[in-house]
């Protein structure tokens, strides 16, 4: 049988997973069950030869961790292995998660002192441009004072 077998319900060569999806015919309301990972999919019912959509399977509920934990220390040693790294994987990613969410926090920090700073340098353009037109000025005063003393001749 393929993945998408259907089973009758009852009768005694029957075996039914905890995980199978039980439906019927809405045509016929022949009883079926199939591999939850047979759901979403057309079959024929067995029946009357419709073409029917296996419903969507519940969602799984996740076992207690205390239950996960008996399972993997009652397993293989490579199984063992493996949840001690996924668990040491899992530690790591929410390490790296805490220093991804310091590193946003310090950017956030660093670009308002960016703007801020830029805002000031700012400022600081405008005031140097008015002391060079002040000293523009001056300069040219002191231009043209040079030239009326020296239209008269006399020295500084």
């Amino acid at each position: 049988m393929n993945t998408t077998r259907s089973q009758q319900i009852t009768g005694p060569q029957t075996e039914i997973a905890d995980t199978d999806i039980i439906f019927e015919c809405p045509h016929c309301a022949k009883s079926m069950a199939i591999d939850r990972r047979g759901g979403g999919l057309m079959i024929s019912c067995p029946d009357c030869g419709t073409r029917i959509r296996v419903p969507e399977p519940e969602p799984l509920e996740l076992a207690p961790e205390s239950t996960v934990n008996e399972l993997i220390a009652s397993t293989d040693p490579h199984v063992r292995n493996l949840a001690q790294s996924l668990d040491h994987s899992r530690e790591k990613v929410q390490q790296l998660m805490a220093r991804l969410e310091e590193a946003r926090k310090r950017r956030g920090a660093l670009e308002k002192l960016r703007i801020s700073d830029a805002g000031r340098l700012g400022k600081i353009s405008e005031e140097i441009a008015v002391i060079q037109s002040s000293i523009d000025r001056i300069a040219g005063l002191l231009q043209d004072a040079m030239a009326d003393h020296a239209d008269d001749g006399s020295e500084w």
